[in-house]
């Protein structure tokens, strides 16, 4: 007989052990357990009862050393509280008033000159490098009205905060020849 007979018969014959285990053959009968109520077990004797009172007890507090692992071998001394001045801090000057939206677009338009067509008026203004041709009635920008031209001056409204505020537009008086 060979090697390979022998291992082949070794593992049919544990094969075989186990389907006669898992058959039942070898197991001994008991007799099916008797259901008793709660209340006739407790008082048998013998049998352990469950202590609820143990888990509301506080353990004992660890009287060992305590080390906090986390800080450093040394600790600099606190610092020294810093010398409360003898007067009073002065206050903040006060918040820069900042200019309305109608105040800082008068402040970037620049009055070129004006056209006279009968009793309509054209104005020419410039901002930065964009020319504007104006006649009343006209919204620049989508929120400011110009709402009306004389000869002196444009009276522009802010639409949404219902301001108006005045540009000059008289041309610039030209000197004497002679001087």
């Amino acid at each position: 007989m060979g090697r390979k007979n022998a291992i082949l018969i070794g593992l049919a014959l544990v094969w075989a052990f186990i389907v006669v285990y898992n058959t039942g053959l070898f197991r001994k009968v008991e007799e099916p357990v008797k259901r008793i109520p709660a209340r006739e077990a407790a008082f048998r004797e013998g049998v352990p009862k469950v202590r609820l009172d143990l888990l509301n007890k506080k353990p004992p507090a660890y009287k060992g050393i305590r080390k906090d692992i986390f800080s450093p071998l040394y600790s600099p001394p606190p610092p020294a509280p810093a010398p409360k001045a003898a007067s009073a801090l002065p206050e903040p000057p006060p918040a820069p008033i900042l200019p309305t939206p109608i105040e800082s677009f008068m402040g970037e338009v620049k009055f070129l000159g004006f056209l006279e067509k009968g009793k309509a008026k054209t104005v020419f203004l410039e901002r930065k490098s964009d020319v504007f041709l104006v006649k009343s009635g006209d919204l620049i920008d989508k929120r400011f009205l110009v709402s009306r031209i004389t000869d002196t001056q444009l009276v522009i409204k802010d639409v949404l905060r219902e301001e108006e505020a005045t540009l000059r537009i008289v041309e610039k008086e030209e000197a004497p020849k002679g001087q």
